[in-house]
């Protein structure tokens, strides 16, 4: 490959490793997955949880179990309960939205507060979402279903 010393050039030159680094995305675990680096840790690929997901919404990929389909699963704790280690857990975590989500977007979207099985979510015209702690359970439902990754679970 040639050197192009133009400024486009340059630009594409920088551009390109970066969104190759932004499209590596975590994959979307079990909702009451652990921290990804403490899942890694705990996980001991017996497949439990995915044997007692009424769902069949988890499966395996690269030996770690994944959600297939975060919409059909219905947070019903099943795989919790399989889990031999502490790789899922209900905790004490609850959902929180970060700066991610945009209130004018919100309104439309409405992905979180749909699929909330507690309604926690509540959603005002021109403000961010605002989630309920004392209803939310943790289940992270919401955080599955948001297209903009703006929704995390944490203590």
């Amino acid at each position: 490959m040639d050197f192009n010393p133009n400024r486009r050039a340059l630009f594409q030159r920088i551009a390109s490793p970066l969104q190759t680094a932004s499209l590596a995305k975590t994959p979307q675990r079990p909702i009451y997955s652990v921290e990804e680096s403490a899942f890694l840790q705990s996980c001991t690929q017996c497949q439990q949880c995915l044997e007692a997901c009424p769902a069949n919404v988890i499966e395996l990929t690269e030996g770690y179990p994944v959600l297939t389909s975060s919409q059909y699963c219905d947070g019903c704790v099943a795989c919790v309960l399989a889990c031999p280690t502490e790789a899922l857990s209900v905790g004490e975590r609850r959902a929180t939205i970060t700066s991610g989500c945009l209130p004018a977007l919100a309104v439309y979207c409405q992905s979180c507060a749909e699929s909330c099985p507690q309604d926690a979510i509540e959603i005002v015209s021109g403000q961010q979402p605002h989630i309920e702690r004392t209803l939310c359970n943790g289940c992270g439902l919401c955080m599955t279903h948001c297209d903009f990754d703006a929704i995390t679970l944490s203590a």
